[in-house]
């Protein structure tokens, strides 16, 4: 298995870094490096972490959890019921955040259409639909 030369991070609140090398752990597929962020930064890197990018996400909400179904397909959850994803890989992204104010702090999806965010007092939430819907 070859590692996968396609990243991206986010900064936790404290500004400092946590991340997971896909490689060296063996289950994450993409993107390779994951980790949880403040102001709503995202990194993103091309080259195994050398070099990151800043990528403006719309948001100022801290982001919490952060993953990709496919190298085009991603998730970011944070403060204030603030859900983005993106489409292009992380180029853009979109606000589909919850009208309630909670912390959501994970988000995983199986497939492109089946996903769960978890957050503060135990709430979870699941779609069906590739986040179109979120179900308390």
């Amino acid at each position: 298995m070859s590692c996968v030369r396609f990243a991206w991070l986010i900064l936790i609140a404290t500004m400092s870094v946590a991340a997971t090398d896909a490689c060296a752990a063996g289950w994450v597929p993409h993107p390779g490096v994951e980790a949880s962020g403040s102001y709503g930064t995202v990194l993103y890197t091309t080259d195994n972490g050398k070099n990151w990018r800043a990528q403006a996400t719309g948001t100022t909400e801290h982001l919490f959890g952060l993953t990709f179904v496919t190298k085009q397909m991603g998730w970011a959850v944070g403060s204030r019921g603030t859900i983005l994803h993106t489409r292009d890989g992380g180029r853009s992204w979109i606000n589909s955040s919850l009208s309630e104010d909670l912390a959501l702090s994970s988000v995983a999806f199986v497939n492109s259409t089946r996903g769960w965010i978890v957050g503060e007092f135990g709430v979870i939430f699941q779609t069906q639909n590739g986040g179109k819907n979120w179900i308390k």
